[in-house]
């Protein structure tokens, strides 16, 4: 679905032969969230280049697909938006850089993107069989292949989340092996629900 823009605003050149535009700053407000920065693009035979710093804020979590475009770490991209529910992201940045060729690959270039973001009261869900991490709080960085979150609280269920990780690496690697998750909390409930988990 398309971004429903607010407001936008871009100052930037467009080369001559209409194969190359440099943004020197780019602004759009959406569903009460912002998206800003700078970024230059070109496409000389239909090679595409593109290089960007891109800053996002106060972005609801069920508003990322809107505002995290596909090409931009697409297994990344995919596996946020199908395990996170609910919640903010107060602040994100990302770093896009694509070279003629990238986007062909299977898989893209681990660093075609690169980012960190803030989050606050997510679900964020880990495994099937598992309850999901509710009200969670705390900080991510990604590329195209790997995400560590470092959370710093949540809850399972009735059992507190004082802090912890998950990380997810291998994502976009062909295999049904390749993509590994692995999680660690320290947690405070009673042994019955501790061993019910």
């Amino acid at each position: 679905a398309p971004l429903p823009v607010d407001a936008a605003r871009a100052d930037g050149e467009l080369a001559s032969d209409f194969e190359s535009v440099v943004l020197e700053r780019f602004e759009v407000s959406a569903r009460d969230a912002s998206l800003a920065g700078t970024g230059a693009l070109s496409w000389p035979d239909r090679q595409i280049t593109l290089d960007a710093e891109v800053e996002a804020r106060n972005v609801a979590a069920s508003d990322l697909a809107l505002f995290w475009p596909p090409e931009a770490g697409d297994e990344a991209r995919a596996w946020v938006i199908e395990n996170i529910t609910d919640g903010v992201v107060p602040q994100a940045q990302a770093t896009i850089a694509i070279r003629p060729g990238d986007l062909d690959q299977r898989p893209v270039p681990e660093g075609i993107v690169k980012g960190r973001f803030d989050y606050d009261d997510l679900t964020l869900h880990y495994f099937e069989e598992l309850p999901p991490l509710t009200g969670v709080d705390g900080s991510a960085t990604f590329t195209a292949r790997r995400m560590d979150f470092a959370i710093t609280g949540g809850r399972i269920g009735d059992i507190q989340v004082d802090g912890g990780s998950v990380v997810i690496t291998g994502m976009g690697i062909p295999g049904r092996e390749t993509t590994q998750l692995e999680v660690a909390t320290k947690a405070r409930g009673s042994l019955r629900d501790v061993l019910t988990l």
